[in-house]
């Protein structure tokens, strides 16, 4: 079997030829525009060839040929019928022909169909080698054979070539359709025009010259050759457009499409306007089943409605092609394009599922994914083409792009203000891939836009957690982009003390010491309504203090914290170094004030005092000074700490040496040691002193007390001399009128012989509770 496609008709002459010279037999079958026919070869002779669209009528053939009368013909079928014998036979033995006659007429037809087939421009050949289709079979085996020479075909069929092109240019077509005019009525007027009348007969306004020929009695050349010269006599005239048009309808709904089809063919090519002929062909070969032919007029169809905007019509039209053609996809993803246009997106995505199923179908994965791209592209607001593509890319594994289309889809739903939608779309991303930063970033967002504080928290978190565990922190842009999870964290929950911990930790992370100072002084603020929460306030205080060493502010504030919470060692450590620094800067009096700090939460703390002592001495007050080492004596001395208590009223007695309190201390002090040579040196200063200040009691105590210590010498002696004479010099004195004792004498009268003894009960002084040189502990002997 060999097969020839889309071949032009000097090629078929080849084909012919060669099919003729090589002496083959078999069957060609010529597939033309409008018709198809079968071509029997026998040895290189053409013995029969019927037409697909015409059935072989030997009758037809012998009367067309003028063999036979019609009325003969019927004759002849009536015997035929009663007899049961082929028609052939029937006319033989009732005298009317000859078999040469009939042989003729085959020979004739043969003829005709052969040349039409010369009049095509292309056709499809098929030669079937040695094969009788059962058709040709069926005809053969009446007995009817010819043997025509397949050369005198082609040169018949040539010399008719060349005659059409003259009878062309007045009858360009055989699908036109000719009425006669007044000027032909003289043919049934006049004798000798037989041929001319019985073309005339035919012409009727209806009939094209197809059929005006085929149906005339004489060949079907000289058929033309008539039609040709009542044409250019103008006695018949082509029938316009628009009738071929309203014929075309009338035989189409009488059911004679392929007379229809022929009508509106040759309207179409006379050119029409307004009256759908393209339409009405495309509907007529559909009926009639030529897909191809269809499917080229509805495109043509669609193709000029969409021009002029009726999408309608177009979208109906690329409908009727897909029925057709459903494995034709270039026409569908058309059909959906045009939808697009008309906004119709219900029947857009319909249409597209489909399509889609026929890629896939066909492992043409891409094209089903690029069909929904160019949706998207058309139509970018449409859900569905995100839904479709990360369905798709899913389904082949490819999980990366499904998140970024369903990322894309999640935007679109947050534009068009359907969150809670978009919600939904994020936690399916999350399924997919629970690492996804921006895709939980986005979740958490829009739960805070939906007032879902808790879960958004909840998912800012998880975000925090994810990006600290798999490391990528350690890129400053990452770091950043924890700051600012945490920062709506912070304004999610303005309370959340450990959202702001880790903001500042993150702060800190990210370099930004005075970021982490602002988010702290904001939990500082926070905290001061929360009075219960006293350790959460320290720890605050503490990490600011840290961050800022020499911020006196925060170290005040965390001072007190401290006392608040009871922890008196910090509050106290942190309260003499803001002094220190206090007094550093020659600041005294605030340095007093945070010493008073220290002394509320430690009343007895000897260093506070000796900071206060020298803050005094700094002041060149040496009478408090001199008081602060008084109490730190007396502290010294209830700890029996007795060197140390020594060591302070030394300092007092040098700050106040006529402080007769202070070297009585003093004095007990050395006796409690056991430093007579001190005692000794000290009670007789104190000896001498009241001598010369006449206080003739206390300096006789004093001398008293060096005797009964044994630590009498000359020195002693010489004082107790010095007050014997000053005893009689008083004496004396007492005889002569108003005399006064002196006032010192009062003050030294009242200080009887002391022993040290443990304190009992912390005494308080106005100042801050602590005792003092104007009320020792001391017991009078």
């Amino acid at each position: 079997m060999t097969t020839m496609r889309d071949i032009n008709i000097m090629d078929f002459s080849s084909i012919f030829q060669s099919i003729s010279g090589q002496k083959r037999t078999g069957t060609l079958r010529v597939v033309g525009p409008d018709d198809e026919k079968l071509i029997y070869f026998n040895r290189g002779n053409v013995e029969l060839v019927l037409a697909k669209q015409r059935k072989f009528l030997l009758g037809e053939a012998l009367v067309k040929y003028g063999k036979l009368e019609k009325e003969q013909l019927e004759e002849a079928l009536s015997e035929q019928r009663k007899s049961g014998k082929e028609l052939g036979k029937v006319l033989v033995e009732m005298g009317l022909l000859s078999e040469r006659d009939i042989q003729e007429a085959v020979a004739f037809q043969i003829t005709e169909e052969v040349c039409d087939i010369f009049s095509w421009e292309r056709v499809d050949c098929q030669f079937l080698e040695d094969e009788v289709v059962p058709e040709i079979q069926k005809i053969l085996d009446e007995g009817i054979r010819v043997a025509v020479n397949a050369e005198s075909l082609i040169m018949e069929a040539a010399r008719r070539i060349d005659e059409w092109e003259i009878i062309k240019k007045l009858v360009p077509s055989t699908k036109d359709v000719f009425q006669a005019t007044p000027a032909s009525f003289h043919y049934f007027q006049e004798e000798g025009w037989d041929a001319e009348r019985e073309v005339l007969s035919l012409i009727d306004g209806v009939r094209d010259v197809e059929e005006v020929i085929q149906k005339a009695r004489m060949p079907k050349f000289d058929a033309l050759k008539i039609l040709h010269k009542l044409v250019s006599n103008k006695e018949i005239e082509p029938v316009p457009a628009p009738r071929l048009v309203e014929l075309g309808l009338r035989f189409s709904n009488e059911g004679n499409l392929r007379k229809a089809i022929r009508l509106f063919e040759r309207a179409e090519e006379l050119g029409v306007e307004g009256l759908e002929v393209d339409h009405k062909l495309a509907k007529a070969y559909e009926a009639v089943g030529n897909v191809k032919k269809a499917v080229e007029k509805y495109l043509a169809y669609a193709r000029r409605k969409e021009q002029q905007g009726d999408l309608d019509s177009a979208v109906y039209a690329y409908g009727r092609i897909i029925n057709l053609q459903p494995d034709e996809l270039r026409w569908h993803k058309r059909l959906i394009e045009v939808l697009i246009k008309q906004g119709r997106k219900e029947e857009v995505v319909r249409q597209a599922r489909k399509l889609e199923e026929k890629f896939l179908a066909r492992n043409q994965k891409d094209e089903a994914v690029a069909l929904w791209k160019r949706i998207q592209q058309m139509a970018p607001d449409l859900p569905v083409t995100y839904e479709a593509l990360s369905k798709l890319h899913l389904k082949f594994d490819e999980t990366v792009q499904a998140i970024i289309e369903l990322e894309n889809l999640a935007g679109l739903l947050l534009m068009r203000g359907e969150k809670e939608q978009a919600v939904k779309v994020f936690r399916r991303i999350l399924q997919l891939d629970d690492e996804c930063v921006q895709a939980r970033m986005s979740l958490a967002a829009t739960l805070a836009d939906l007032g879902q504080t808790k879960q958004a928290l909840s998912e800012y978190s998880k975000l925090s957690e994810m990006l600290q565990r798999t490391g990528i922190l350690q890129d400053g842009g990452n770091m950043a982009f924890l700051l600012d999870i945490y920062r709506k964290m912070a304004d999610l929950e303005p309370q959340n003390l450990d959202v702001r911990w880790r903001l500042a930790e993150a702060y800190l992370s990210s370099g930004n010491k005075e970021g982490a100072l602002q988010t702290l002084q904001e939990m500082l603020d926070i905290l001061r309504s929360q009075r219960d929460n006293k350790e959460e306030l320290v720890k605050v205080l503490e990490k600011m203090s840290q961050l800022s060493p020499d911020d006196e502010e925060v170290l005040l504030k965390l001072g007190d914290a401290y006392a608040d919470c009871g922890m008196s060692q910090q509050a106290i450590k942190v309260y003499e170094r803001l002094a220190l620094a206090a007094m550093q800067r020659g600041n005294y009096e605030e340095a007093l004030a945070l010493c008073q700090k220290c002394r509320r939460v430690e009343p007895l703390r000897i260093d506070t005092f000796r900071l206060m002592a020298e803050i005094y001495g700094q002041l060149g007050d040496t009478e408090r000074q001199a008081e602060f080492y008084r109490q730190i004596a007396w502290l010294y001395i209830a700890m029996e700490h007795y060197d140390a208590a020594e060591d302070a009223l030394v300092r007092a007695s040098e700050l106040q040496s006529a402080d007769l309190g202070t070297l009585l201390l003093l004095a007990e002090i050395y006796k409690k040691r056991k430093k007579k040579d001190k005692v000794k040196s000290l009670l007789s200063r104190l000896a001498r002193t009241a001598v010369k200040q006449r206080d003739l009691g206390l300096a006789a105590r004093f001398i008293s007390e060096l005797e009964r210590l044994g630590l009498s010498d000359d020195s002693v002696t010489e004082i107790k001399n010095q007050l014997k004479v000053l005893q009689t010099r008083l004496e004396e004195a007492e005889k002569l009128p108003v005399i006064e004792r002196p006032a010192s004498s009062r003050i030294f009268s009242s200080i009887p012989g002391i022993r040290i003894i443990k304190p009992k009960k912390e005494r308080t002084n106005p100042e801050g509770g602590q005792p003092s040189d104007s009320q020792p502990q001391r017991q009078f002997e």
